[in-house]
């Protein structure tokens, strides 16, 4: 009860179960059940397999109770088609309970078995069982998307964050760069005006020898 308490609380609603069986006093059977244990549970009834896959995509139950034999199509057929969409837990009510066909209903997606007929105790005991199964499952998946989504966005960032160091380590390397052409620039430059100064200074020294060469031959 404790378990169902709490999926109720997580769903915020009446815990919805689809009983489908063409026996009117097995549908009442499980009604009795439920309202013997469990008062707030919507129970949605369905005579037939077709009506059953009708209902199931209109109300989306939370567990599905199914019997084996129905007039139209079979139970297994039913569950595999429920099972194809859903992880909606499938409870299969047969009147032989052989083991063939627990294998095959397994096969078909169907969790577990209650044989007609059957106990109220034996019933709700099944219900719990699944519903706690189909609990823990989805937050299993719940809890590998939440993780799932966190490593995404961790991923993301630290991608960014790469990125943005690589554009910084790219604009540093061309400072480098631009800085060591610059100072490679003034090398040549200053070696340059170093050329250009002795020049000058061996002209300079050239013009004052022929000055004074020149002073000299005056006087005398």
């Amino acid at each position: 009860a404790e378990i169902l308490s709490d999926y109720h609380c997580r769903l915020g609603r009446p815990m919805r179960v689809l009983v489908v069986d063409d026996d009117p006093d097995i549908l009442e059977a499980v009604n009795i059940c439920f309202a013997l244990r469990w008062e707030d549970t919507e129970l949605i009834e369905a005579p037939d397999g077709i009506t059953a896959i009708q209902r199931f995509r209109e109300t989306n139950p939370d567990v599905v109770i199914l019997d084996l034999n129905l007039p139209d199509i079979y139970g297994f057929q039913v569950c595999s088609t429920i099972r194809r969409t859903s992880d909606v837990p499938v409870i299969m009510l047969t009147a032989r309970g052989g083991e063939v066909d627990k294998v095959k209903g397994l096969e078909m997606g169907a969790g577990d078995y209650i044989t007609k007929p059957f106990q109220v105790e034996d019933m709700l005991v099944k219900v719990q069982r699944a519903v706690e199964r189909h609990k823990l499952v989805t937050e299993n998946a719940d809890y590998q998307r939440d993780l799932e989504r966190v490593v995404q966005e961790r991923t993301a960032a630290l991608e960014r964050r790469m990125g943005e160091l690589t554009a910084l380590n790219r604009m540093y390397r061309q400072y480098l760069e631009d800085d060591l052409s610059t100072e490679a620039r003034l090398a040549t430059m200053s070696k340059s005006l170093s050329g250009l100064a002795g020049q000058l200074q061996s002209l300079t020294e050239e013009s004052e020898q022929r000055r004074s060469g020149e002073a000299s031959s005056g006087w005398a």
